[in-house]
């Protein structure tokens, strides 16, 4: 529309010097010398005019371009500064959910050295809002350590593991296995992986194998050969702690499983966990109250170690502390925090 309407103009101006010959003379043609009428000058305008509208779309774009780019480094930069600053919360709640914890667990190895032998069954204590600066709830959970088969007794310090002894350690461990309706090759798989040799009892089983004893019970998914659904069967039966070579089992605070296959039978099990419920058992007085029967030599009436689970949660955040406490000498064994 613009050059249309510079066209028409430059054409009337030219068209009135031919009507007036003296502005002719006067300018000598000012426009029709000027333009030529051959429309040059026209074209040139109309170029520089379509150049200059180019120009004003790359700018247009360039703007777009650099708001864009500024929207991106603010939202950028407000996500960073919303992630930090949870980080940060979720960081201080934890730490305060630990000393929570840990608060969890020093109460109760106080409390275990007053019911030590009193202890018959596992317990779980839940305290909500312990504390007047702390809105949230503690859990604790106690079990007995002693009343569970002491793993790394199947192979003792002196590496012995004596397979033609009805009433071994390694034996009484593989009848668990059978209670528990597991394969009884985990036996000599956790044999393979305690003894010192690379000499392996099954398969491939001394590969990757540790060669010392266990640590803790989660070591066993470890184990070549044995999968999560054995690990899930057997670990609430076992524990690391105890001795190798004396090892003792609390008979006051053993599950069924371990009975028998401490004892070599339903009966006697059964019987036991009768009459504990009446009296706990004691040194010397087994033989009235079960019967005349042949009594392990692993079997005890106290506990000295204790399997303690503190629990803090506090806001949909929790801090988790398990360990093992051996009340005579008052010592941590084990410690796992998550």
């Amino acid at each position: 529309m613009t050059t249309l309407f510079i066209k028409s103009l430059l054409t009337s101006l030219c068209q009135r010097e031919d009507l007036y010959p003296s502005l002719v003379k006067r300018g000598k043609g000012r426009f029709s010398d000027l333009c030529k009428f051959n429309f040059e000058t026209l074209n040139i305008f109309k170029g520089r005019m379509n150049c200059l509208r180019n120009q004003n779309g790359i700018a247009l774009i360039v703007t777009l371009l650099a708001v864009a780019i500024i929207t991106a480094m603010v939202v950028e930069f407000a996500y960073g500064v919303y992630t930090g600053t949870n980080n940060l919360y979720n960081w201080r709640d934890s730490q305060r959910l630990s000393i929570m914890a840990k608060s969890g667990i020093n109460v109760t190895a106080q409390y275990l050295e007053i019911v030590k032998d009193k202890f018959t069954e596992p317990v779980e204590l839940p305290v909500e809002n312990p504390f007047e600066d702390f809105q949230g709830t503690i859990t604790v959970r106690i079990e007995d350590e002693t009343g569970k088969f002491p793993i790394n007794s199947i192979v003792p310090d002196n590496q012995e593991v004596k397979k033609d002894v009805i009433d071994s350690h390694y034996n009484v461990f593989k009848r668990l296995l059978r209670e528990l309706s597991l394969d009884e090759k985990i036996a000599d798989r956790v044999v393979d992986w305690i003894d010192i040799n690379r000499v392996a009892e099954v398969g491939n089983s001394e590969e990757n194998a540790k060669n010392d004893a266990f640590i803790s019970v989660d070591e066993l998914i470890l184990v070549n050969g044995i999968s999560k659904d054995d690990y899930k069967k057997l670990s609430p039966y076992i524990t690391a702690s105890g001795s190798r070579t004396a090892p003792q089992i609390n008979i006051n605070t053993a599950e069924k499983p371990v009975l028998k296959a401490l004892f070599g039978g339903d009966d006697i099990a059964d019987r036991i966990i009768a009459l504990r419920k009446i009296a706990p058992f004691s040194q010397g007085g087994i033989e009235n109250r079960i019967g005349n029967i042949n009594i392990p030599t692993m079997v005890t009436f106290q506990s000295n170690a204790f399997f303690i689970s503190s629990r803090a949660s506090s806001g949909g955040v929790k801090r988790i502390i398990d360990t093992v406490f051996n009340v005579s000498s008052k010592k941590i064994k084990y410690w796992k925090e998550y």
